[in-house]
C-alpha cells in the first residue's frame, strides 16, 4: 500500500509539473507585440531577404553597391561595400542565417558577374565567375538555384552546397522562384521541380507562385480570379480564391474584399474569419502585404478594419487565441512599396517600407517581437 501511495504521489507531482510547464508555454506565446527596433536607411533597398528561423535580415542598398547583414537585434553582423565600381543585384539567406548568397558585377550593364556562396561572417565558401544568373538559396542552404535573368539565353542551373551542378533546365528567363520550406521542391515559372530535376506537375502552372508547402504538396498561385487559388503538385486547382497556404500545408488564409478567412486544409473547413480588408494596390504584388507563419497560427497583414473605426494599418492575428493586435505606422499608405516578413514560428515580424519620390529614395525597417 505504501509503494502504491508513493506512486500516486509521484504521478501527482509529474502532472502538476506538466500543467505548470503548459501554462508557462501558453503565456510565453501570448500575443503581445512590441517594436524591438526601427532603422532608417538613407537610400533605396533594392533587394531584401529574411532568415525565417534566426530572424536575420540581409539587404542590398545604396546605388546597388552595398550589402548589410543584421541580426534580430538590429546589430550589423557583416557589411560589403560601398564599392565604387561593383554592384550587387541579388541576395538570399538560409533560414538559420548561417549561409547567404549574393552576386556582384564590375559594371552596371553587361558586367562580368560573380556569384558568392558565403558563411555568416561573409567569407566566400566558393564563388562562380562569369555567371549571369540570379541566385536563389533553399531555406536549409543545401541547394542553390541560378535563374536566368531577362536578356540572357541558356539554361538555369540547380547546384548543391559545394557548387556542383546537379541539373539544368532550358527555359526562357525565370523569375518568381520559390523553394518549399523543407528545401526539397522548387517552384519556378510554370513548373514544380523536385531536388533531382523532375517536373512534378502534369498541368502547366500559369500565373505567379505566392506560397508553397512542405514536400511541394500545395501551391498558392496568383492569376485571373476564376483560376486563382491553391493547386496540388500535379497542377490541379483544388481550392479557388485569393489563398495563401501555410508552410506545413495545414492552414489556408483567404483574403476576401472585406474579411480574412482561415481554413483547415486539406479538409477546407472554415475555422475563423476576421473583419480586416487587406490592402491590394494595383501597382504591386498583393502577397507582400500579408504573411502567414509556418504553422498557420499567426497572420500579419496591412489593411484596414471594416467592423469599427480604426486608424491602424498593421494587424497581427493569433488564430489559436482568436485575438487581433493592431498598430498604426503613420507614414504608410496603400500605394507605398511594403513587404511583410515573418519567422516560421511567428515570433518575429519585419516590415520593410520603401519610399521613392522625385527628390529622394529612402527605406525603413520596423522589427517587432510578436510574443
Amino acid at each position: 500500500m505504501k509503494s502504491r501511495s508513493k506512486l500516486v504521489f509521484v504521478i501527482g507531482i509529474l502532472i502538476g509539473v506538466l500543467l505548470i510547464l503548459l501554462t508557462i508555454s501558453q503565456l510565453s506565446s501570448a500575443l503581445e507585440p512590441r517594436l524591438l527596433w526601427k532603422k532608417e536607411i538613407a537610400s533605396f533597398i533594392w533587394d531584401v531577404a529574411f532568415a525565417e528561423e534566426s530572424g536575420d535580415v540581409i539587404f542590398v542598398h545604396g546605388e546597388k553597391n552595398q550589402i548589410t547583414l543584421l541580426d534580430k537585434n538590429g546589430k550589423i553582423i557583416w557589411q560589403w561595400g560601398p564599392e565604387l565600381e561593383k554592384v550587387s543585384l541579388q541576395v538570399d539567406i538560409s533560414k538559420n542565417g548561417n549561409i547567404f548568397v549574393y552576386n556582384t558585377s564590375k559594371k552596371i550593364i553587361h558586367g562580368s558577374r560573380i556569384i558568392h556562396y558565403c558563411n555568416r561572417n561573409g567569407k566566400d565558401i566558393w564563388t562562380l565567375v562569369d555567371r549571369p544568373e540570379i541566385p536563389y538559396l533553399s531555406p536549409d542552404g543545401k541547394y542553390l538555384f541560378l535563374s536566368l535573368g531577362q536578356g540572357w539565353k541558356g539554361k538555369s542551373s540547380f547546384l548543391d552546397s559545394n557548387g556542383k551542378t546537379l541539373w539544368k533546365y532550358a527555359a526562357y528567363p525565370i523569375d518568381g522562384v520559390l523553394f518549399s520550406p523543407d528545401g526539397n521542391y522548387l517552384a519556378a515559372q510554370h513548373y514544380l521541380f523536385d531536388a533531382f530535376g523532375n517536373v512534378c506537375n502534369k498541368k502547366i502552372f500559369y500565373g505567379f507562385f505566392t506560397s508553397l508547402s512542405d514536400n511541394g504538396e500545395f501551391i498558392g498561385v496568383r492569376r485571373e480570379e476564376e483560376k486563382e487559388g491553391i493547386y496540388d503538385k500535379e497542377g490541379n486547382l483544388i481550392f479557388q480564391g485569393r489563398n495563401t497556404i501555410s508552410g506545413d500545408g495545414k492552414i489556408v488564409m483567404r483574403c476576401n474584399p472585406n474579411k480574412i478567412e482561415v481554413f483547415r486544409f486539406p479538409e477546407k473547413l472554415k475555422l475563423k474569419e476576421y473583419p480586416i480588408k487587406r490592402w491590394e494596390p494595383d501597382l504591386y504584388d498583393y502577397e507582400y502585404f500579408s504573411k502567414i507563419s509556418y504553422d498557420g497560427r499567426y497572420i500579419a497583414v496591412f489593411g484596414e478594419r471594416i467592423d469599427k473605426e480604426s486608424s491602424s494599418n498593421l494587424f497581427v492575428v493569433d488564430i489559436n487565441e482568436d485575438k487581433i493586435w493592431e498598430e498604426l505606422i503613420p507614414e504608410f499608405s496603400e500605394n507605398d512599396q511594403v513587404n511583410i516578413l515573418l519567422t516560421n514560428n511567428g515570433q518575429y515580424l519585419l516590415v520593410v517600407h520603401l519610399k521613392e519620390t522625385t527628390q529622394s529614395r529612402q527605406s525603413k525597417f520596423y522589427y517587432y517581437q510578436i510574443y
